[in-house]
Parts: structure tokens; C-alpha cells; sequence
């Protein structure tokens, strides 16, 4: 396949003091007679190796195709050139392609001689779960809007109060006292027309509850408020019974923190329960404590929201797209909200002997 060079034009670059200063690092490249200037101002995905050459010397600069490769290679190693040749824009609709292409742009910039339509059609075509539509999931939901997912299943039975619009910008003082799920899905209608957004205005009361909008998914998040302890008791076993990874996170007072789990792979949520019961011989005590209460932080600002959920987004197209390994991968990611420090704990390991995703054990024989 011929090879067709473009400059990142999502990269700035500028000459000074006969270099060019290029990228976000603004890397310094000797060009003294302007060749390295004019090459990036020739590649723009539509001439080959040697229509550079031949563009280059038509400016009377003297290069040969084989410099021109070799210095293409180069910038394409430094992250400033790619090669579109291998590029598949036609699998996304072209008012997809418009829509989504500063994403695109995203892309395209983060990875390394990888087609960004083929990342973007992959988020695209992701299957994803919000439980839960408040704080964190109407958030969330906005962010993976945007992102491009258009199969969303949002799952909440509450209803939007007055007191919620502190921070959940999704929803507006003509939604007061509609479901969370509908009128989710009428922001959907109006922003993003082209999804497939599914509400589900029931209650999760069960780990069969939870293994209903789990099936056949490719992530769920999990952003409800109660019951807390076993919301995420039902959905890891679910997450056994479906193989559907899964992120949990929440903000106490001015502290934000997330994990994510897929059974098989990391340490389930069973297994971190073993790590903190040896860690702290009160734990069982602790959980039972919160698992009857029904607190909620009565404390919660936008701003502090919106950290949390766009580090889970953020960490969700990681996976989605299969750009790198999710930073809360069995870990748990922390944000602290007084002195602006986010920490990622990576202590937790898979318990040979956990009741719920032991090969031997697992949940299916006693789901109900």
C-alpha cells in the first residue's frame, strides 16, 4: 500500500532561530534552509513519499525520496506524522464523521500509526450501562454521549428534584418531578439523535436485577447512591455470571475515588473485602454499619462531580477503545478535592479462596 504522509495539524508548530518547534513538548528540529518547515506544510494525506520529493524540489530544495522516508519515519516516531494511507473514514456515516471529528482529532494525536476512524467506530459501537441517572450517572452520561457511544442503557427509578440541579446540568427545572430515565432519554433525543438510548425506570433490588442490564454489555458503570453496599455486592456477582467488566466510584465529603473490575483479570470487589478484613479486623462491622444506613452526602458541587466522572469517562475510552490499560484496572484512583492530589493505590490482588469468582465457586448456582 502507498504510503500517504500527513502532519498532525492537531500539533502546533513554529519556526524560530532557524529550527522548528513542534508538538505540545514544542521539540526543537535544526532547519536551517526551511526543509523540514515546507515538508510539514506538504504533508497533508494526499501525496505520496515521492510527490513530497518532487513538490520539495519544485521549491528548489534538493531532497531525495529516500531523505524524505527516512525523515518522515522520524517525525512519525516523534508522534508528529502519520500515515493515513491505511485509513478507514468510510465506516463511520459522514455526519458521524463530522460530528465526532475533533474526537477523531483526539485519536489521532494520542496513538501511534493507528487509525483513528477504526478507535472512534469502536467506541461507537460500545455497548454501555449506567446504573444509576443523579449525580454521577447524568454526568456520566453527557461524557459518554460525546464520546460518540450511541448503545446506552440508563437505569434509574428516581425522580428529578429541585435540590438535584446543584449538579446534574443534564436535567432543568422543567424535568422536576419526571423519571430520571426519561428524562434522560429526551436529552438524548435532542443531543445526540443517532443513539440508541434505552431507559429503565426499575429499581435494582437483586443480583438477578442487575444481571438483566448487564448481559451482553461491554462496560458497566456504576453510579447509583443506595443500597451502596450491596448494589455493588449484586453487580459483581452479576459480573461473575455475564463476564461484563465494570467500574464503581462515588465522592465522601472531599474525597473522590473509583475502581474497576473484570472478573478474571483483576481482583473481583469480593476479593478487595478480603484485602480490607486483613487489613482491619472491624471491617465486616464498618460495612454492615454503612449497608443499613441510608446516608448521602448532602455536600456534593458540580465541580467536584464533574472531576470524578470525567476521570471514570476518561478511564472508560481507555478500555473502550483499547487505548491502554484502564488506570483503575483492580486499583483503586483517588482524588482529593482539598490539596488536588489524585493517587492510585495498586495493593489489591486476586483471593485464591474469594467465594465469588473462584473458578471452583461462583454465583450462577445461587442467583435468583
Amino acid at each position: 500500500m502507498t504510503t500517504l504522509w500527513k502532519f498532525k495539524k492537531t500539533l502546533p508548530y513554529f519556526q524560530h532561530d532557524q529550527r522548528i518547534l513542534v508538538g505540545d513538548r514544542l521539540i526543537g528540529i535544526k532547519d536551517p534552509q526551511g526543509t523540514i518547515a515546507r515538508l510539514l506544510n506538504l504533508a497533508d494525506g494526499t501525496r505520496t513519499t515521492e510527490e513530497l520529493a518532487r513538490a520539495l524540489s519544485n521549491d528548489q530544495i534538493q531532497v531525495s525520496t529516500e531523505d524524505v522516508e527516512t525523515v518522515s519515519h522520524q517525525l512519525m516516531e516523534l508522534g508528529l506524522f502519520e500515515d493515513v494511507s491505511f485509513h478507514h473514514p468510510q465506516v463511520l456515516a459522514p455526519d458521524l464523521r463530522d460530528r465526532l471529528r475533533v474526537n477523531i482529532n483526539f485519536f489521532s494525536h494520542r496513538t501511534l500509526n493507528q487509525d483513528p476512524y477504526l478507535l472512534q467506530e469502536r467506541v461507537r459501537a460500545a455497548r454501555v450501562t449506567l446504573l444509576g441517572l443523579g449525580g454521577g450517572g447524568s454526568n456520566l452520561l453527557m461524557h459518554i454521549a460525546g464520546l460518540g457511544v450511541q448503545d446506552i442503557i440508563g437505569v434509574d427509578y428516581d425522580c428529578v428534584e429541585l435540590s438535584n440541579l446543584n449538579r446534574q446540568p443534564l436535567y432543568t427545572p422543567d424535568d422536576i418531578g419526571s423519571l430520571k430515565a426519561e428524562a434522560a432519554a429526551q436529552w438524548m433525543n435532542r443531543f445526540y439523535p443517532e443513539s440508541h438510548f434505552q431507559p429503565v425506570a426499575h429499581k435494582i433490588s437483586s443480583t438477578r436485577d442487575a444481571i438483566e442490564v448487564m448481559r451482553g454489555r461491554d462496560l458497566v458503570i456504576v453510579a447509583a447512591d443506595e443500597p451502596v453496599v450491596a448494589m455493588r455486592q449484586w453487580v459483581n456477582e452479576a459480573a461473575v455470571e455475564t463476564g461484563v467488566p465494570f467500574i464503581v466510584g462515588g465522592i465522601r465529603s472531599l474525597e473522590a475515588h473509583y475502581e474497576m473490575f473484570k472478573v478474571g483479570e483483576t481482583p473481583c470487589w469480593e476479593c478487595v473485602q478480603t484485602h480490607n478484613r486483613q487489613k482491619h479486623p472491624q471491617w465486616d462491622t464498618l460495612v454492615s454499619v454503612v449497608s443499613q444506613s441510608h446516608y448521602r452526602s448532602q455536600s456534593v458541587i458540580l465541580p467536584h462531580m464533574g472531576i470524578l466522572t470525567s476521570l471514570i469517562a476518561a478511564d472508560a475510552l481507555n478500555y473502550l477503545a483499547g487505548l491502554s490499560q484502564p488506570w483503575a484496572w483492580g486499583k483503586r484512583v483517588q482524588f482529593n478535592f482539598s490539596d488536588g492530589t489524585l493517587s492510585v493505590y495498586d495493593e489489591w490482588v486476586r483471593d485464591p479462596h474469594c467465594p465469588v469468582c473462584h473458578p471452583t465457586h461462583g454465583v450462577s448456582a445461587h442467583v435468583g
